[in-house]
């Protein structure tokens, strides 16, 4: 059922895509279903780009939860079909206002269906398959509107609109499925949600999709003016590169893959400032660069949604940061489009965008990465028969209601009780109880405060222990706790998923732990602790 359930969420998204590029973001049959009108580009980029990007931001900020992911899905495809529908019978007898508030709510309700959908990439794929659905999932929908850009070069306008619309109903279809096959799939969680990583996620695809914008507008024309048929390119390299996805059984390294493909669009735009005669090499090479990053930034997007466990917010945010980036993209490339030297401008400011978002590749990707050990960390404890309940994992895992219930429980309160004090309903207290339990591999409150009981006397016991000795009367509560861990012999790895932090925060620990005892290595630490307990 995962495997059929996969995919269900590939092909529901990646037909949508391809509707979505062939179409509402500049595709080739916008010319086809506004035709004949009299239309601002400028004010339909605004209405399609600008008012999702908006919508996702109030979506992003309220913290909507992903209960709606299925009313998002469907209103979102059922929108999007009826509106598309809704044009191509209005032809040219419709208001150009009218064209302008139908852009905006198809492009309101498509980015709504990509939230939505979002939420089961997160909960249906294990971290390992995400970067293969997702590179799938880009490529099949590129291929799909490069084969469109393709007949609109041969005028089958016709086949076109035919395409737009099975695409909207096999992503109908396999959407529907993926609903139904997906519904006994437990809800996962994650650890609290650190703001600082997410908005770094958000300035770094901002940065680096801003010369998305300038590929479309600038770089783009340049090369066809060169080469006529060059969604022909366009549609070779994501084939090529959906085949290589499929075929490969290893997990591509994350960081360097994205440093790889900033290298590439950097080397294609450098190209097309030195080789001034002939553009396609540097457009090949920017689009495959942006084709590697799309693939594993929306990777990356997945999984921070996946160890915060709050894929609407993460989803909103980047996505809106995205829309921004193109549209200041585009504007740019209107802007400095009449002239070589114009060009180069927006060449360059492309480059130094691309140059500041890589400054935040390693730290963004790292951050990531040490918060997902803790999150695996946590998930272990949970599963295992000897999980303990205590402070710092509840601040982890739990939100802002659960961790006060919590509290309250750890101290015997009784229900009656903590249900007056926070304002909630007998129901709403049954759900987040069940929720406190679920996260800690726990049945019920007899359970739950036992096991914060015996976490509390262990960690009493390891820091009177060392606190019995002069020697240690320097250090902090935490930093007795991580000196004892380490005399277990426990790795950074296993004290962050121990104490639930992050390996930088244990040895920022480790170096103070050091510094106060006069020592400079575990060695001597191991040494030191035995020799006095």
């Amino acid at each position: 059922m995962l495997k059929r359930g996969r995919l269900y969420l590939i092909f529901s998204y990646a037909f949508f895509l391809a509707w979505l590029l062939s179409f509402l973001y500049n595709g080739p049959a916008i010319d086809i279903l506004f035709s004949g009108r009299e239309i601002n580009s400028g004010i339909l980029a605004l209405a399609y780009i600008v008012a999702p990007a908006i919508m996702l931001l109030g979506i992003g900020f309220m913290d909507v939860d992903r209960k709606w992911k299925n009313l998002f899905l469907r209103s979102g495809l059922l929108v999007c079909l009826f509106g598309t529908m809704g044009i191509l019978i209005m032809g040219d007898n419709i208001n150009p206002l009218i064209s302008y508030i139908f852009a905006g709510i198809l492009g309101i309700y498509s980015v709504l269906f990509i939230t939505g959908w979002g939420c089961y990439f997160v909960e249906l794929l294990e971290v390992k398959m995400m970067w293969k659905a997702m590179g799938i999932v880009i490529c099949l929908g590129n291929v799909i509107f490069n084969f469109n850009s393709i007949f609109k070069a041969f005028s089958l306008n016709t086949l076109i609109i035919i395409v737009l619309f099975i695409c909207l109903l096999v992503a109908l279809y396999n959407t529907e499925s993926l609903i139904r096959k997906a519904a006994s799939i437990p809800k996962s969680f994650g650890i609290k949600l650190e703001p600082k990583v997410l908005w770094m996620m958000c300035i770094f695809v901002f940065l680096l999709n801003l010369g998305g914008g300038i590929l479309h507008t600038l770089i783009g024309p340049m090369a066809r003016a060169f080469y006529s048929n060059i969604h022909v390119i366009d549609l070779t390299i994501y084939l090529l590169l959906g085949i290589i996805i499929v075929l490969m059984r290893k997990k591509l390294e994350l960081e360097t893959t994205l440093t790889i493909s900033i290298i590439l669009i950097a080397c294609g735009y450098l190209f097309i400032i030195l080789v001034s005669g002939n553009p396609i090499p540097g457009y090949i090479l920017t689009v495959v660069g942006y084709a590697i990053f799309d693939i594993m930034i929306w990777t990356l997007v997945g999984e921070l949604g996946y160890v915060f466990g709050k894929p609407v917010k993460i989803f909103a945010y980047v996505m809106s940061a995205n829309l921004f980036a193109v549209f200041g993209g585009n504007v740019m490339g209107s802007l400095l489009s009449e002239t070589r030297e114009h060009i180069y401008i927006a060449i360059l400011i492309t480059a130094i965008s691309i140059l500041i978002g890589f400054g935040f590749l390693t730290r963004l990707v790292r951050s990531i990465y040490s918060y997902m050990d803790i999150m695996e960390g946590i998930i272990k404890a949970r599963d295992s028969k000897e999980c303990l309940v205590s402070e710092e994992r509840a601040e982890r895992v739990l939100s802002a209601t659960e961790l006060k219930i919590f509290n309250m429980m750890i101290t015997n309160m009784k229900n009656s009780e903590i249900i007056e004090m926070l304002k909630i309903t007998n129901n709403e207290m049954k759900v987040y109880s069940k929720d406190i339990y679920e996260k800690f591999g726990v049945a019920n409150k007899k359970e739950l405060i036992k096991s914060a009981k015996q976490k509390a006397n262990i960690q009493l016991e390891d820091a009177v222990v060392l606190r019995d000795h002069k020697i240690f009367d320097s250090l902090t509560n935490r930093e007795v706790e991580v000196c004892h861990l380490i005399s277990e012999g426990k790795s950074y790895v296993e004290i962050s998923s121990e104490l639930y932090i992050s390996q930088n925060t244990v040895k920022t620990h480790v170096r103070r732990v050091y510094s106060k005892l006069g020592i400079s290595s575990r060695k001597e630490l191991i040494a030191l602790i035995n020799g006095l307990v």
